[in-house]
């Protein structure tokens, strides 16, 4: 699964769930297309297959350097009152992604888009999804017997 955090880094970047489990599916363009990439960020980006391939890597990146070039009025986690957290308003500086902040963010789409290529083949997407999940269901069932 494509996932990048490094300490060096701009970008906080993964496979984010859509909400709909892959799992006892088929692999089909539809599920392929609707896999989401994340920015982790303030604000968060959110990008799917079926947009990449649709807009296209350069189209992407404006995205990305439009949002980023702007600041961002959110709320920030400042503590605790008693159980509930509490958040006060904070604009988010622009971050200004450089050029090479982008090609390193191109380099993370590129391989995300390749881990889902690579796991919506027939057979692995099979295996994973559907092997996988029947086998542990019947060994925790049995072990629990």
């Amino acid at each position: 699964m494509a996932y990048s955090r490094w300490y060096n880094s701009t970008w906080y970047t993964f496979w984010a769930a859509d909400g709909v489990s892959p799992y006892y599916k088929f692999p089909t363009k539809k599920l392929k297309n609707r896999q989401t990439f994340e920015i982790c960020d303030a604000p968060t980006f959110t990008l799917t297959y079926g947009e990449l391939e649709e807009e296209g890597m350069q189209s992407v990146l404006l995205k990305v350097k439009r949002l980023y070039s702007k600041e961002y009025k959110g709320k920030l986690l400042t503590g605790w009152e008693g159980d509930e957290l509490v958040h006060e308003d904070y604009v988010y500086p622009a971050k200004n992604p450089s050029d090479e902040e982008l090609r390193e963010l191109m380099g993370y789409i590129r391989k995300w888009q390749a881990d889902v290529d690579n796991h919506f083949n027939f057979w692995k997407f099979m295996y994973h999804n559907w092997y996988v999940p029947l086998r542990n269901k019947i060994t925790w069932r049995f072990r629990k017997w």
